[in-house]
């Protein structure tokens, strides 16, 4: 099952940025200070978690809030979409779940499949970056 939910993701991800990229960049894992320093310069920071995950935590100030993956484990109908128009394919972006388990799937799906080519992968997710003292915002739209 869960073969089959991520082969049908990593090809609706190709399919929406034109396919895969055999040169695409390796994914990058990056520290909270990092992250910090690159929302700083203009990374647009994709938090991928549920709306329950944003009300407890709260969210990085101005990230763009899209869950990916369903409290099932099943891909959110609409997320590929949805990324698509958020974020453009040679956009440097950083994504973050809770913990970076599911941070580091979808990065390296975009990375590898959909063909961005500045994909960053929160190490640790907001537990990190939380535990790390940094900045966090109410969810305003949850």
């Amino acid at each position: 099952m869960v073969g089959r939910l991520l082969a049908t993701t990593v090809m609706t991800l190709g399919l929406l940025a034109g396919g895969g990229s055999a040169w695409a960049d390796a994914v990058r894992v990056a520290s909270p200070d990092e992250v910090r320093a690159m929302v700083v310069e203009g990374a647009k920071v994709v938090d991928i978690r549920r709306a329950d995950e944003w009300r407890e935590t709260g969210v990085i100030p101005g990230s763009i809030l899209l869950t990916a993956i369903d409290a099932d484990g099943r891909m959110v109908p609409g997320f590929p979409e949805a990324l698509a128009e958020a974020v453009g394919p040679d956009e440097p972006v950083v994504v973050i779940c809770r913990s970076g388990n599911r941070s580091a799937t979808v990065s390296r799906m975009l990375s590898e499949n959909a063909g961005f080519s500045h994909v960053v992968d929160a190490g640790g997710g907001m537990r990190a970056w939380l535990g790390a003292g940094q900045p966090v915002a109410p969810c305003a739209s949850c």
